[in-house]
């Protein structure tokens, strides 16, 4: 091991060998900046795949693109520190202390990197950090997060064993032949496909894509020009020795499309479903990763020592680094509780641009309502809610049809007292569902019979459907996602999941019926609770949030967009767009299109055009800000701002009513982070209450006046440590005050 510095204009080149993972290369280099000019850089190389740069000239006055790379550079330089720490990532994005792995349940001791056991603990959790570095208002800035790591005790290759057996003896059980090849083939797929694993020789996270049975570790792929098999590759690259007999795990990652994995060495991930059913296991694990703020800022403390220390401080010294003991103290304000109003007649009022009589409002405080929404409920005006045609699926079994029956009895219950607290009795019709009981054992089959079956009036004119998915299966969440995919697209209606253990429990059923059926109303159109509008009286106000997400690294784009249609913010349209084309592209389309059909069912309903409009988006991060602004509100082709003209001439506004609207129109773009790092606590070691926001000091600063940042905690938290959300004001001219955008978002946390 050794460093090489290289100075001005030297040069270096290969001419042949190996180059092993020892050894630093250093050198200082310059670059041209069209505003900045030349501005010096220190490159460092170290493991071949790890690249520094320290721009010598400080970070504050760096234009963003730079910031951008010198953070990145910050990070680089830490992690090297965790590194002499003896911290690993274990296949995560965060650093975790893996020598000190907890079991559980406890009774059990051992180490994920020790000898192999008998009898392998459930689950080994492994504490770490999950820190980035960001530039806020005072300089750089650290955000510390605690991260854990779950890794089954078991391998791949036990739980495909178990898998194989489990079926066999079921078989057995119903006096059925042995199962066949393609059988056991199908099964093991169904149980593994699309979990995770991580490798114990690399720490590596993958993602199963296949349980390949017609493979085996001496199946052979191409190595260095010829063939190997896998056997002979991981005794000659890791040195272990692997059995003969077990199949390969298909887990493609970055690219490689053809990588497969000894289901040996392949530890899972995360809990299975039977085990998150066990009360007491669950519960002791739960109690395990809980952090209240004292022990949050107690493991905090470790990382920031370690980091002070003469030996893994090091890492940071050669760059001039110092990571600070003590957290950064800020100012914080807090916003105000307004009540709620669960009576509609509250309603009489607003139209008048009163306030209504203090017995029609609810108080609130940080830990939510005096009293709970029940029961009457809100309707638009004019409008019913009537629920009269709508079905309830649930298994054969005799255990999970007595569950739907008895739900149904407390349903007609709760209809009841609805009903006779509404003086309009035929405002709220809610009838009887039609009980199917579905004879399948699998989500899919479960699909297939839901598919094909004809209930006693015309399939399209089914209103609702209530699933309750069984209780002992395994991989709910394909339940869950299956079927709602199903209901939504396909038999295109509003659905309701429940679990049968949840409907089973007997001393809290009353509350779950009202809680399930208070859903099932919303998404027909009522709802509960209003807040008051009058803050905003003589404005036409459309609240947006826009929202991305892939299923699959190459798969399509869904982008979903969800805006407001009333005063109370209530009532809303949602609309999607998913489009293949965007994996052949750098960018997906701006969302104008969706932006259109959102002001034009505003206008529908509203009889008007919003002058007023609220984008919340969601789903990137902090270095996609420039790309987000041009590209969805700036776009000449799609933009926010574009869409505003198409849509003044569909809606056909008068020269002069055209005029008078776009003086009037404002709008902001507001960027919502929720997986922040940021973690706040009072001097206390207590959370900070619901409704705490922070706007300086830590948050970046910008030379626009009309952007601005804050964090928001817009819930209370009893267990663990509050995790606060990162907003963003990128665009605004909304003649509202900072603070007023601030209460407005916190008000709209207040709504379903």
């Amino acid at each position: 091991a050794g460093r090489l510095s290289i100075g001005p204009g030297a040069g270096v080149h290969c001419v042949g060998g190996f180059v092993e993972n020892e050894g630093v290369l250093e050198c200082i280099m310059t670059l041209q900046h069209a505003q900045q000019g030349l501005r010096n850089y220190k490159v460092q190389i170290e493991n071949i795949k790890t690249l520094f740069v320290e721009c010598s000239e400080g970070i504050p006055d760096l234009p963003l693109e730079e910031r951008g790379v010198v953070l990145q550079c910050f990070t680089w330089i830490l992690e090297r520190a965790y590194r002499h720490m003896q911290m690993r990532t274990l296949g995560g994005r965060g650093w975790y202390l893996a020598e000190e792995g907890e079991t559980y349940p406890r009774q059990l001791v051992g180490s994920f990197h020790g000898q192999d056991r008998t009898v392998p603990p459930r689950v080994f959790l492994y504490r770490g950090f999950a820190a980035t570095t960001v530039q806020v208002h005072r300089g750089p800035c650290l955000k510390v997060d605690l991260s854990v790591r779950m890794i089954q005790g078991q391998t791949a290759l036990a739980k495909l064993t178990f898998f194989r057996d489990l079926l066999i003896s079921k078989h057995r059980d119903n006096s059925l032949p042995a199962p066949t090849k393609e059988e056991v083939d199908s099964h093991l797929q169904m149980q593994m496909v699309g979990r995770t694993c991580m490798t114990k020789h690399n720490h590596i996270h993958y993602r199963i894509s296949r349980v390949c049975i017609d493979m085996d570790p001496n199946s052979t792929f191409p190595f260095e020009e010829g063939e190997i098999s896998y056997a002979e590759y991981f005794q000659r690259r890791h040195g272990i020795t692997l059995r003969s007999r077990q199949p390969l795990l298909h887990c493609p990652f970055r690219g490689k499309q053809e990588l497969y994995l000894p289901a040996e060495l392949a530890f899972l991930t995360g809990l299975d479903d039977d085990w998150k059913a066990e009360r007491e296991f669950a519960q002791e694990l739960w109690n395990g990763l809980r952090h209240d703020p004292a022990e949050h800022w107690r493991m905090q403390t470790r990382l920031t020592g370690g980091l002070a220390t003469a030996e893994e401080g090091a890492a940071l010294r050669e760059w001039g680094v110092t990571v600070a003991q003590e957290p950064l103290r800020v100012r914080c304000g807090l916003l105000e509780n307004e009540p709620v109003y669960f009576s509609r007649y509250a309603d009489d009022f607003f139209r008048r641009a009163q306030l209504p009589p203090p017995q029609l409002a609810v108080p609130t405080s940080r830990f939510g309502f005096e009293r709970n929404p029940w029961p009457e409920v809100w309707t638009g005006p004019g409008q019913r809610v009537n629920l009269n045609r709508w079905l309830l699926f649930c298994s054969v079994k005799s255990e999970e049809q007595q569950a739907a029956d008895a739900f149904i009895r407390e349903l007609e219950v709760c209809v009841g007292e609805m009903r006779e607290a509404d003086r309009q009795s035929d405002r709220l019709v809610v009838a009887a569902p039609e009980l199917v009981p579905v004879p399948a054992s699998t989500a899919e089959d479960w699909v297939e019979f839901m598919r094909g079956y004809q209930p006693r009036w015309h399939g399209l004119r089914t209103k609702f459907a209530f699933v309750i998915i069984p209780d002992k299966v395994r991989r709910r969440d394909v339940y869950y996602y299956l079927l709602k995919d199903f209901l939504s697209f396909e038999l295109c209606v509003p659905s309701q999941m429940a679990l049968s253990s949840t409907l089973q429990r007997r001393e809290q059923r009353q509350q779950i019926c009202r809680n399930i059926l208070q859903q099932m109303l919303i998404k027909q159109g009522a709802w509960f609770w209003v807040i008051s509008p009058l803050p905003y009286c003589g404005r036409s106000i459309m609240v947006v949030g826009i929202d991305a997400c892939k299923k699959s690294k190459d798969g399509p784009m869904m982008e979903t967009l969800c805006s407001s249609t009333n005063p109370y913010f209530t009532r809303y349209y949602t609309t999607w767009r998913v489009d293949d084309m965007l994996r052949l592209t750098t960018s997906p389309a701006p969302p104008g299109d969706l932006m259109k059909e959102a002001m034009l069912t505003f206008l529908q309903e509203n009889r008007r055009l919003p002058d007023t409009v609220i984008i919340y988006r969601s789903g990137v991060s902090e270095s996609q800000e420039r790309f987000l602004v041009d590209h969805e509100v700036h776009h000449c082709d799609g933009g926010f701002l574009d869409t505003l003209v198409r849509v003044a001439e569909v809606a056909g506004l008068s020269k002069e009513a055209l005029r008078q609207w776009q003086e009037r129109f404002e709008m902001a773009y507001i960027l919502v982070r929720r997986g922040t790092n940021a973690r706040f606590r009072t001097e206390e070691f207590e959370n900070l209450p619901s409704g705490t926001f922070i706007d300086k000091d830590i948050v970046t600063y910008r030379d626009d006046p009309t952007k601005f940042d804050f964090y928001m905690v817009s819930q209370t938290f009893v267990i663990g440590t509050a995790k606060p959300t990162l907003y963003s004001v990128l665009y605004n001219t909304l003649k509202l005050s900072h603070h007023e955008i601030i209460q407005l978002t916190y008000r709209l946390c207040g709504v379903y």
